[in-house]
C-alpha cells in the first residue's frame, strides 16, 4: 500500500497508516475522511479564535504600565 500513500501530506499519511488497508479504495476513503476531519478541526479552531477577539478592535486588556524609573532627580527643595 505504500505506493498509494506515498504522495499524501504527512499528517494524512500518518492517519491512513494508522490502520491496515488492503485496497486502493480503502486508502482513498481513509485519506478523504482524514482530510475532512482535519478541515473540521481547523474551522472549529478558527471559529473559537474569532469568538475570543474583542469586538470593534478594542482591547479588553488594561494598558501596559510604564517601567519603574526610580526616584525623580528634579531640583531638591531644602
Amino acid at each position: 500500500m505504500w505506493r498509494y500513500t506515498d504522495g499524501l501530506r504527512p499528517d494524512i499519511h500518518h492517519d491512513v497508516n494508522m490502520a491496515y488497508v488492503t485496497t486502493y479504495m480503502v486508502t482513498v476513503n481513509r485519506a478523504y475522511r482524514s482530510e475532512r476531519g482535519r478541515k473540521y478541526m481547523r474551522d472549529d479552531f478558527q471559529r473559537k479564535r474569532q469568538m475570543q477577539q474583542p469586538v470593534g478592535g478594542k482591547s479588553s486588556q488594561q494598558p501596559a504600565k510604564r517601567p519603574f524609573q526610580g526616584p525623580s532627580k528634579g531640583p531638591s527643595h531644602q
